[in-house]
């Protein structure tokens, strides 16, 4: 009789870029990709500015709560954990977003998260990218946390990483407006502090806006690229940042139309949303 000796190791999980990989950017606090060890953020805390970075389980097994202890967390860089290297940062302190805030970690569904403060214009962003152009696929998983109802300057979960014209998911005039150099969307859905995954495609006549797999509207967004991502606000002005959490927003640089289901069941499952 011959016995069968292998050592069984159990199969990993694939992550969601294993599943739909090519992302031209991805940022999450929870590990993306079985193939991706490194950093996911980079956190200074408040008791002595101290800075470090932690992967996906230093995050999750509270690694990084002891490091910050009974003070705040500031973000100071969200790692893409693309292949692309289009990192987020924020090296100007009091616009720095919070992961703990008095030794809570900040979650959405009980998962780590990422909170802006519009009282501290707090924001995220690359740096420019003229490389990043339409069509440009974002899925973003993200919550208001208050609603400012503003009449003038919007507030924004996500946009453009400079100061000219590019696309955008922010609220404004008790709404939430979304669009590029055109805005295809301005209405009520999403308008509230529950948690939401977006799914907006960028793609001049061919744009989309999808909510919580719902497609809510369809027009032509204009033709402005991303060049780069902010979250947390819409433009590198002051009064434009949103109170909000974000969780987890992917990038691709191509209509993933055909693989969005798959995107959205993955976060959405990941998120309980």
């Amino acid at each position: 009789m011959v016995m069968n000796n292998r050592l069984l190791v159990p199969r990993k999980t694939p992550g969601l870029l294993d599943l739909v990989p090519g992302a031209a950017a991805a940022y999450s606090l929870r590990s993306l990709s079985n193939s991706y060890a490194g950093p996911v953020v980079t956190v200074r805390r408040s008791s002595d500015d101290a800075e470090e970075d932690f992967t996906a389980a230093e995050v999750s097994d509270g690694t990084l709560a002891s490091f910050c202890g009974a003070g705040d967390g500031f973000v100071t860089q969200w790692y893409d954990q693309s292949a692309n290297a289009r990192h987020c940062y924020q090296t100007d302190g009091p616009k720095q977003p919070k992961c703990i805030v008095s030794g809570i970690p900040v979650t959405l569904e009980g998962r780590p998260a990422i909170q802006f403060f519009s009282a501290s214009n707090t924001f995220l962003a690359t740096v420019r990218d003229t490389t990043l152009q339409q069509p440009a696929h974002l899925f973003l998983l993200g919550r208001f946390v208050a609603l400012n109802g503003l009449n003038t300057s919007p507030r924004g979960l996500f946009g453009r990483a400079y100061t000219g014209s590019g696309t955008y998911i922010r609220e404004r005039t008790s709404d939430v407006n979304i669009g590029s150099s055109v805005a295809i969307y301005t209405g009520s859905v999403g308008y509230d502090t529950e948690p939401h995954l977006w799914n907006v495609m960028f793609n001049g006549a061919s744009s989309f806006y999808r909510l919580d797999f719902i497609t809510v509207a369809e027009g032509d967004a204009g033709s402005a690229g991303p060049e780069g991502a902010m979250f947390g606000s819409d433009a590198k002005i002051s009064g434009r940042s949103s109170d909000s959490i974000i969780s987890e927003a992917v990038l691709y640089g191509s209509a993933s139309t055909d693989s969005q289901a798959i995107i959205e069941g993955n976060m959405a499952w990941s998120y309980s949303v």
